[in-house]
């Protein structure tokens, strides 16, 4: 509960959350199955694992975060309607696209991301364990392992990367906002990304954006929305979420305007 309401500001962090899944290794390599593993996933529980924390966070299904020019509300793996807030999984329908798939019974093993134990991510490793029970659920054998040290890094050119069906958890930050920065980290098929993801078409429009930005940002803005849609979609991966950042300030400030992924613009701030 906010003790303070009047001076406290919530502002989003332009970030994104994923569970990434390997297309190139089966059952991932399926569609159906991407698919179907996020209309069961509860967003809510990755939501609740931050709010036990300093963070919080929104429940998402896209790669662009709130706040983003191109960013347009796009959810399907949900009970509720595509356009509207999340509000919760799903199964039936998951379980349909897992029989249609004709994987139940896979083996599958989530790669868990450990990190050094005074580390502010620790509250999360929960999650894994969540992810894995899910997978049961839908009929696979699902076994949980730790990234090794080595790892540690996260080094995108690691080829460890290629041989993990799924890997959690993993966020993306911008800088600005700029949709192609998002994309060419998570999916573009021109620089190498953790699941080396390609799809063909979805690039193909991605190019056409990003030759865009600069001579016509309007269109751009509308085919970088496009490219989002389209990666849901496809499943390229399980977004988790969005953070959320909060700022308190003094009964004495006025006028406050936040940035997202930075909070205040100080520039507009008065003081009395």
């Amino acid at each position: 509960m906010v003790s303070h309401p009047a001076q406290t500001h919530e502002f989003d962090e332009a970030s994104t959350d994923f569970l990434y899944v390997n297309t190139h290794l089966a059952p991932f390599d399926n569609v159906l199955v991407r698919r179907a593993l996020n209309f069961a996933v509860d967003r809510r529980e990755f939501v609740r694992l931050y709010a036990s924390g300093r963070q919080v966070a929104r429940a998402g299904c896209q790669l662009l975060p709130p706040g983003f020019s191109s960013y347009r509300p796009y959810c399907p793996y949900q009970t509720g309607p595509a356009d509207q807030p999340y509000r919760g999984p799903n199964l039936e329908e998951a379980r349909r696209l897992v029989a249609q798939s004709g994987t139940y019974g896979a083996t599958i093993t989530i790669h868990r991301r450990v990190d050094p134990p005074d580390h502010t991510q620790n509250v999360w490793w929960p999650f894994p364990d969540y992810v894995a029970g899910v997978l049961r659920d839908l009929g696979y054998e699902v076994t949980v392992e730790d990234i090794p040290p080595t790892h540690r890094s996260y080094n995108i050119e690691d080829p460890a990367y290629e041989s993990y069906q799924l890997f959690t958890q993993l966020g993306l930050i911008a800088d600005y906002d700029l949709a192609s920065t998002f994309y060419d980290h998570a999916a573009s098929c021109r620089h190498r990304n953790y699941t080396r993801y390609c799809n063909e078409a979805i690039d193909a429009v991605a190019k056409q954006a990003f030759s865009l930005e600069a001579s016509d940002p309007v269109a751009a803005v509308a085919l970088w929305s496009r490219v989002d849609q389209m990666l849901v979609d496809d499943g390229a991966f399980v977004t988790l979420g969005h953070r959320v950042d909060t700022e308190i300030v003094s009964t004495r400030v006025g006028n406050y305007q936040a940035r997202a992924s930075y909070g205040a613009v100080l520039s507009q701030l008065w003081v009395q």
